[in-house]
This record gives structure tokens, sequence and C-alpha cells, in this order.
């Protein structure tokens, strides 16, 4: 899946929402059975942690999905391997959120070139501003993957649009700030700025960090977003089917639990209420 056709997704008219999981949570099987079972619920895109140590931009339940994940023994190279066998049977765009260790771990253009290999359709680093990316952005342009930057609730305007000048797929907006996880309302801050981003922002407004419900992705895609990610509220959903072991107590109750969470979110378009 192309930088090109992820840019054709989200030119169509109706905002996407991309669903976010850990790879490797609980364990790399069940993780690849949960994001085919995203895909069959309607996910427009995927958005792919891999799992790291010290995940600084996420809150307690995207912590605690990569230390399962660490815990079953997932690698880099296991995550790509998922992200192969499901871009065999699926064009659905996969944006991927990985931590500066792990790409200088291999080389930015090492990495990136894997990482395209797997399927990935943009790359989105939250440690490194694009003022410290320089051979990050080069590699990625070289490559044809897409090159996703950060901003805040409070990001100024002059900087949103220096984010999105240097974005070549879009810019991913937090919700709120601070780290990740599920809010009970999407604060005016957050709208205000949505509707700032897309006003000064060259490339497409991505929403994440705090999203839940479809009243949520309803609020965000009327502000202006163009994709609505939610991460923890499904993450804490796979947390709730598994055992004290951390192990999955019904892989098959589990999936069918979040291809319904996701079809949930999926059957609403920019346009329609909630």
């Amino acid at each position: 899946m192309s930088l090109a056709s992820l840019q054709a997704r989200l030119a169509q008219p109706d905002p996407s929402f991309s669903p976010f999981f850990v790879l490797g949570d609980p364990d790399p099987d069940t993780s690849l059975a949960i994001a085919q079972a995203a895909i069959r619920g309607g996910a427009d895109m995927l958005e792919f942690g891999l799992p790291f140590s010290d995940p600084c931009a996420d809150g307690p339940s995207v912590q605690t999905a990569c230390s399962r994940a660490l815990r079953a023994g997932m690698t880099v190279d296991q995550a790509f391997e998922i992200m192969r066998t499901l871009r065999s049977a699926s064009d659905v765009p996969f944006n991927l959120l990985v931590y500066a260790n792990l790409v200088h771990r291999r080389g930015p253009a090492s990495f990136v070139a894997d990482a395209v290999a797997a399927g990935a359709s943009s790359l989105l680093v939250p440690d490194v501003p694009p003022e410290e990316g320089t051979e990050l952005g080069a590699a990625c342009h070289h490559a044809g993957l897409g090159l996703v930057h950060l901003a805040g609730p409070r990001t100024t305007t002059d900087r949103i649009t220096a984010l999105g000048d240097a974005a070549t797929a879009f810019l991913y907006l937090a919700g709120r700030q601070g780290i990740t996880g599920a809010s009970e309302a999407v604060p005016d801050e957050t709208l205000h700025a949505i509707r700032t981003a897309a006003a000064a922002s060259t490339v497409p407004v991505c929403v994440g960090f705090g999203l839940k419900t479809r009243r949520h992705l309803a609020d965000v895609f009327r502000a202006g977003a163009r994709i609505a990610i939610v991460g923890s509220a499904l993450v804490d959903v796979l947390a709730s089917c598994l055992d004290d072991a951390g192990s999955p107590r019904d892989v098959t109750a589990l999936t069918d639990r979040i291809e319904q969470e996701v079809a949930d979110r999926s059957r609403w378009s920019g346009t329609q209420g909630v």
C-alpha cells in the first residue's frame, strides 16, 4: 500500500476511522487475528504500534499492551511479518507508530525499507521532531513512505503550518494535552485546535489521544479531522478478554468482540449523525 494509495483514500469525501493496536499484544498469533477482525469490522485504516519498553507518549493501557507484547517475545521482525500477512489479503492502509530507539537500532534507511516491504503506508515517530529527523525524512522520501508529524491542542498556528509542511502523509493532532487514553468528551480546546489545524495544515489532519465513542468521532470529523484513531478504548476491550496471566480466555470471542467494536464505529460517515 503506497503513499499515493493512502493519499487517494484521504481524498475521498468520507473521513477515515482507524483502530490502533500494539502488534504482538497479547501474543503474535492473537495479534494477527485481532487485526484481521478489525479489517472485517470495516476499519478504513489501521495504526500499529511497535512494542517498546518506554512508550513515552502513551498512557497506561497502551503501556501495559506493550509490556504484554514484549513478554510474549514480540520483535520488530515479527511485527513486520504480521503486517506482511495482513497486506497479502488487504489493501487497508497501515500507519506505524514507532519510537526513535527502534528506528535508530536498525538505522533509518533500513528501518524504512523494511517497513515499506511489510506494507506500511506511513510512519509516525513521536519523539523525533522534524528538525531532528532529516535522515528519517530523506529515507521516507526515497522509499515512498508517508511521514507523519505530531502536534498538540496548544501547538501554535505557525508551528502547525511548519509540521504540516514537513509531513507527507498527514498531521497527527493529539486530542488532548499529555499521554494517550480515553476521555468522556472531546474538549472545546481540542475542537478549536482541529479547526485551526485543518485551516493551517497543507496535509490532512488526524486526531487521536482520548477518542472512544461514535460521538467523539462525530465531533472531531465535524471540526475538520480527516482521520480519527481510537486506541486505548479498543486496547481496554482486548485486555478485558484476557485471563490473569494475560492470555485470551477465548480467542474467537475476543476477535468477535473486536470486530463488533470496530463495526460499531465504522458504520458512520462525516455527514451522518450518531
